[in-house]
This record gives structure tokens, C-alpha cells and sequence, in this order.
């Protein structure tokens, strides 16, 4: 697997890891509940969601569950995408008065995740952990009907969790498949891409 992934140090297309996830965060969580793409469940939404890059391409996790999904996308373009991950905001979580409080909550839920794994092209992603990402600090605005039912309007969040970062695919068909689970169990996803790059 080595040469197709981002390594945790490097800044793709100028940004860290960090500054990433936040957009990507910013992405999900701008989307109102109807249309959400942690709600896809063949890959039709994906295509038809706005984002705000062309590269890299944001591809969603789900919400619980498995959810197989098939997409078409064009060569030359890397991919993120999370493998398990938390995060909230002011809005979701008004009991929590600042900065330092939101990201020992995330690190906290975070710490918690018992199962993590990523299998790309049939190969296991070794060492997940080196894959753990705490966003940066982001300002967002939660739309009416937001996913969380939080209060519309702008807000702060931060993230915390493992991710996949792929540099561009070479044309043909792929597969990448996210498992994980919470130590209690109580929330298990596997996300299935077959991906088709042309």
C-alpha cells in the first residue's frame, strides 16, 4: 500500500491533515439532513452533493450499519475519507463552555472507538493509529433541519478521529471498505466503495 497514501506528515495540495478534516467536516455538516451523504445508500448522493474542492474529493462514512456504495470519478483526483470519527460543536453540545472542553470531549469519544480498520484494493491498512487526526478549530454554520437538530446558525466544532487519504487512483476499478465500532458496541459501520476511475 505504500505510495498510494498520503503519509500524516505531508500537506496534500498545500493543507495539513488537520486543516482538511475540518474542511471536510465543514462539508458534512453545512448539508441539511435530507440530502446527507452519511445517509447514501448506493453512492447516488455523492455525485450530486456540492463541495467546495474538486481535489481532493470528499467521500462520506455512515451513520451506523453497512452501506455499499458505487461511484465514478475522474483520474487525477486524491480521495479523504474517514475510516471511524467523532465530533462536535457549541451548538450540538451547549453544556460544554469552551475550546478546551469540546476537544476533551472528542479526544475522550475518540479514545473510546475500540475497532478501526481500512481495506483498500483488497490490502489491509496497517497501523490505523498513526491515521488519528484532530482537526483543527473550524467555524461552521448548521443549516435549518441539520442533521443533528442543533440550532441553526454559526457555530465552532472540532473533530477527532481515524482517516483514509489516498493520492490519485490509476484508472480501473477499486474497492476501499471502512469498518468500526465504540468499545460499548453500540455503534458499528462498515462503508463498501467500488470505485470507478476514468
Amino acid at each position: 500500500m505504500k505510495g498510494i497514501l498520503y503519509l500524516r506528515t505531508d500537506s496534500p495540495r498545500g493543507k495539513t491533515w488537520e486543516e482538511w478534516t475540518a474542511d471536510w467536516w465543514k462539508w458534512i455538516l453545512e448539508i441539511p439532513a435530507s440530502c446527507i451523504p452519511g445517509h447514501d445508500v448506493d453512492g447516488s448522493v455523492l455525485s450530486t452533493t456540492k463541495q467546495s474542492y474538486s481535489d481532493p474529493l470528499f467521500l462520506s462514512g455512515t451513520y451506523g450499519g453497512t452501506t455499499n456504495r458505487t461511484i465514478q470519478i475522474k483520474k487525477g483526483k486524491s480521495l479523504l475519507l474517514p475510516i471511524i470519527n467523532v465530533t462536535t460543536s457549541f451548538a450540538e453540545a451547549p453544556h460544554l463552555k469552551n475550546k478546551a472542553e469540546l476537544a476533551a470531549f472528542v479526544e475522550d469519544n475518540t479514545n473510546d472507538l475500540l475497532y478501526k480498520q481500512a481495506i483498500i484494493d483488497g490490502i489491509t491498512l496497517d497501523n490505523v493509529d498513526q491515521y488519528r487526526v484532530k482537526s483543527d478549530f473550524f467555524t461552521f454554520t448548521f443549516p435549518q433541519n441539520n442533521i443533528y437538530d442543533a440550532q441553526p446558525g454559526e457555530t465552532i466544532g472540532i473533530s477527532d478521529g481515524y482517516w483514509v487519504f489516498l493520492k490519485p487512483l490509476s484508472a480501473g476499478i477499486h474497492t476501499i471498505q471502512t469498518l468500526g465500532s465504540c468499545l460499548a458496541g453500540k455503534i458499528r459501520i462498515e462503508v463498501n466503495y467500488t470505485i470507478h476511475v476514468a
